[in-house]
Parts: C-alpha cells; sequence; structure tokens
C-alpha cells in the first residue's frame, strides 16, 4: 500500500505539472515521452496516462540522461553527423493508453490529492 501511494503520489504531482504546462502553453496534450528509473514501473506510467487522459510513451532506453551525454560527446567528436540522425536511434518499447474505465478511480485519487496536499504542507510548516 505505502508503495502504491508513492507511485500515486509520483503520477498525481507530475500530472498538476504537465496540466499546468499544457494550460500555460494553451494547447492540449497529445503524447508524453518519458524516461528515468522509474518509467520501468507499468503501473506508475498507467496511472499517468489514465490521469492526463493522453498516451504515454516509454522508450526502449530509460537511462536517458547517460545516454544523451554519451550522444552529444559521440556528435562532437565525429561518431555521429547529426541530431537527426540520433533523433531516429530512439525506439519505443511500450506506450500506455489512457482506460476510461478507469475514470472513477481517477476522479476519487484527484480528489485525495486536492486535500492531502494542502493537509501536508500545513503539517510542515508546523
Amino acid at each position: 500500500h505505502i508503495v502504491r501511494a508513492a507511485l500515486e503520489g509520483i503520477a498525481l504531482s507530475c500530472a498538476e505539472l504537465l496540466e499546468s504546462m499544457s494550460g500555460d502553453l494553451g494547447r492540449s496534450l497529445t503524447e508524453i515521452k518519458v524516461d528515468g528509473g522509474a518509467t520501468a514501473n507499468s503501473l506508475l506510467l498507467e496511472t499517468q496516462a489514465d490521469l492526463l487522459g493522453a498516451p504515454i510513451v516509454r522508450p526502449e532506453i530509460v537511462e536517458t540522461t547517460a545516454l544523451g551525454a554519451a550522444m552529444l560527446a559521440g556528435l562532437g567528436c565525429g561518431l555521429w553527423s547529426s541530431l537527426d540522425e540520433l533523433t531516429r536511434s530512439w525506439r519505443e518499447d511500450k506506450r500506455f493508453l489512457p482506460n476510461p474505465e478507469h475514470f472513477e478511480i481517477t476522479s476519487s485519487l484527484r480528489r485525495s490529492w486536492s486535500r492531502a496536499v494542502p493537509l501536508a504542507i500545513a503539517f510542515g510548516e508546523g
């Protein structure tokens, strides 16, 4: 239960941030490409897709920080000729689609989140 709550907290926090960014841009989210170690967890990405109502796309190589540094070094020393060549090397592992059947669960999570965040902030203030 604790691990699931932590994963849901990550998903809700990211959803809040991405929705804010989307609003600032005045554009809807059509797809989110993710990376990093946490993206190995499918439950996290399924929850994220349900919360955002948009596909979440995980690459074959999730540790892209190190990969990006290596690619830029390779580009700098001439191993690759262009950023386009590097972009073409990106490969999708799995796509997580929103499940409309999870709407009630997602709505309940959002309600709980909107109540819990101010309480946690107040608790932290002492």
